[in-house]
């Protein structure tokens, strides 16, 4: 014969069970609107009922159980689907950059239209033609004149607001790296939290969100391997390089470099403290370079 106490206990476990679920749910509800929350789940299981042996052992031929316990708070989270994302975050991140680059070149020349440089040099070889035909008039040759001045005026105009878009894409740039030194100092410290929150066994579900969060933003400024070791340990790497490194960093910077192509000064992205190019394969950056 079991105890009346032996059901209270059941009874407590059940009651206990039934509150922590109430504040999770609560718990997901006032987050239901929090940017990058996962919403997170109770696992439970039933607990074995206690074993008798020797003289004692009750002869009753069923067990009944001790109520039930909750072993986990899980979140209801796919990595593979965080992986697609990543990996096609990536390619928008790169494309928009791009986009709107091009975007703005398309409306510097404003073409087809009557005052880019399509039309002025249509414009001046008709005054050159008419003046072969009379060279001795004084307007067509004042013609042919204000003509050239406006297709000079028109290329110095685009030559600035391309030069004016270098600057831009320029500065970009460098907000860029900056952005992800900050996202992998951030990371470094949530890696931090994180391995001494659940080094007794326990899972830190939010602070694992803002890294979530974190890795997203990332993932849109450059292309990165990421994965977490067994113990707990992540890290992140940019073609085999480490960014992050657990509780370690390895920041970017910009630089300076002479550039045949564009016959000037275009800025190179390299590790900080190493004279070694960081390999940027996509993401906002690659499209900003490339721009």
């Amino acid at each position: 014969m079991r105890s009346t106490f032996y059901g209270l206990e059941i009874a407590r476990s059940g009651l206990f069970t039934s509150q922590q679920g109430l504040s999770l749910t609560g718990h997901n509800i006032d987050n239901a609107n929090t940017v990058g929350y996962t919403r997170q789940r109770m696992v439970t299981k039933s607990i074995e009922p206690p074993v008798n042996t020797g003289l004692l052992r009750s002869p009753s031929k069923g067990q009944i159980g001790g109520g039930v316990d909750v072993i986990a708070i899980d979140q209801i989270r796919d990595s593979f689907l965080d992986m697609q994302f990543r990996r096609e975050n990536t390619t928008r991140g790169e494309w928009t950059a791009k986009t709107n680059a091009l975007q703005y070149i398309e409306d510097v020349f404003r073409e087809p239209s009557e005052a880019g440089i399509n039309q002025s040099i249509a414009e001046l070889f008709d005054s050159l033609q008419e003046l072969a035909k009379y060279p001795e008039s004084k307007e067509i040759r004042s013609l042919v004149r204000q003509d050239s001045i406006k297709l000079t005026e028109t290329i110095r105009h685009d030559e600035s607001q391309l030069k004016q878009l270098r600057r831009e894409q320029d500065t970009a740039i460098n907000i860029a790296v900056m952005d992800i030194n900050d996202i992998i100092v951030n990371i470094r410290d949530l890696n931090e939290q994180i391995f001494k929150f659940e080094i007794d066994g326990e899972v830190a579900n939010d602070l694992r969100d803002r890294r979530n969060l974190l890795m997203d933003e990332l993932s849109e400024l450059i292309e990165v391997d990421y994965y977490e070791t067994p113990d707990g340990r992540f890290r992140v790497d940019i073609a085999g390089m480490p960014l992050v490194d657990h509780v370690h960093v390895n920041k970017l910077e910009t630089v300076l470099v002479e550039d045949s192509v564009v016959d000037g000064q275009i800025y190179e992205v390299k590790w900080e403290g190493i004279d070694k190019k960081v390999p940027i394969n996509g993401g906002r950056l690659r499209g900003l370079i490339d721009m």
